[in-house]
């Protein structure tokens, strides 16, 4: 698993750097999360890279969206193209979702004359848990009803990205559109909910019954979880979750990041879920019996949005909103607000 800085001779990533969670071996990388990015400093020049797997990619230099790139069957992609001299911060950021499937990275190439420099991995470590909301599941869509989820989602403009890139911090965004705690969207995948996908570094390998390695929580050790979840749980076709079994699965999952990441911060997030409102008082009972168990490192935050994106998700705008809202808590909680 790889965690900041990767060496690989052989697919020359010496000078990268890998962000959110990511499986590697001699041969190749790869990832199925959404948000997962490889970031390169380059002197210009054309940079290309071989890899497969169909997903979409966005392409983002010097903190600005460039292309989105479909990637299906393996070739050599161009990120970027003909840059002039100079010094560029280029990212490509795994912005669908592989639930089930996998993207793999052979090796990269960038024209003769330019260089590659390193890259530092951020101090500031935040792990964003959630579901469709936090993929960013349809957000460029104008509509409920036009285009495709492949096409309209990109995690780049989810709130959960937003946050990470204004505090500057490397981040591992683990969401899975349809799932819940204890019960799926419409009971679809009903061995895999959050907490079963979490335990692979590749969860879309192991949901395809594809195996793929156990994550070792301990390796990588947020300063601030974000825990947005239970719209799954509470909305769709056929019988809710229990809110007791809720309330147990969240605070398992609580106690689970405790002992991995010793001093980890929790910030609990709900929103109104239709018709019966049921995520956010469920929410708050998993809060207050954290409280009145003597834990002092949690906070709570309920986040409202305009869900006219592809089948009635967060558009845009409303993303950003909920990134300006969040943002402050997560920053007191992680201690980013000094430099």
């Amino acid at each position: 698993m790889l965690l900041a800085v990767v060496s690989s001779a052989a697919n020359n990533f010496s000078n990268a750097l890998f962000v959110g969670l990511w499986e590697s071996n001699t041969d190749f990388f790869r990832t199925s999360v959404p948000g997962a990015k490889i970031a390169f400093k380059i002197s210009g020049g054309t940079l290309s890279v071989d890899m497969e797997g169909s997903s979409y990619w966005q392409v983002i230099v010097d903190g600005k969206a460039t292309q989105k790139i479909l990637i299906s069957d393996r070739k050599s992609y161009n990120i970027v193209e003909n840059l002039p001299a100079g010094n560029y911060l280029v990212e490509l950021v795994h912005c669908s979702e592989s639930l089930p499937g996998e993207s793999k990275i052979y090796g990269l190439k960038l024209s003769k004359g330019f260089s590659f420099e390193p890259l530092k991995p951020s101090s500031r470590k935040i792990e964003f848990i959630g579901d469709s909301y936090t993929v960013g599941y349809g957000v460029e869509a104008p509509n409920p009803e036009t285009g495709t989820v492949e096409e309209t989602t990109n995690t780049t403009k989810s709130y959960a990205y937003i946050v990470a890139s204004k505090l500057k911090a490397d981040y591992r965004i683990s969401a899975f559109s349809g799932r819940g705690l204890v019960h799926n969207y419409a009971g679809i995948e009903p061995n895999w909910h959050i907490p079963e996908l979490l335990e692979y570094t590749v969860p879309g390998m192991a949901s395809a019954s594809k195996g793929g390695e156990k994550r070792d929580f301990s390796a990588w050790q947020p300063s601030v979880v974000v825990v947005f979840v239970g719209i799954n749980d509470f909305q769709g076709e056929g019988p809710k979750a229990s809110e007791d079994a809720f309330i147990k699965a969240y605070r398992d999952l609580l106690a689970k990041y405790r002992k991995t990441s010793p001093g980890v911060k929790f910030l609990l997030v709900a929103t109104k879920v239709y018709p019966e409102d049921l995520l956010i008082p469920a929410v708050a009972k998993v809060f207050l019996a954290e409280k009145n168990a003597g834990f002092k490192d949690i906070e709570m935050e309920i986040v409202y949005s305009e869900n006219t994106a592809l089948h009635g998700h967060p558009n845009e705008r409303s993303q950003q909103d909920m990134a300006q809202k969040l943002l402050p808590k997560i920053a007191r909680l992680g201690g980013f607000l000094s430099r």
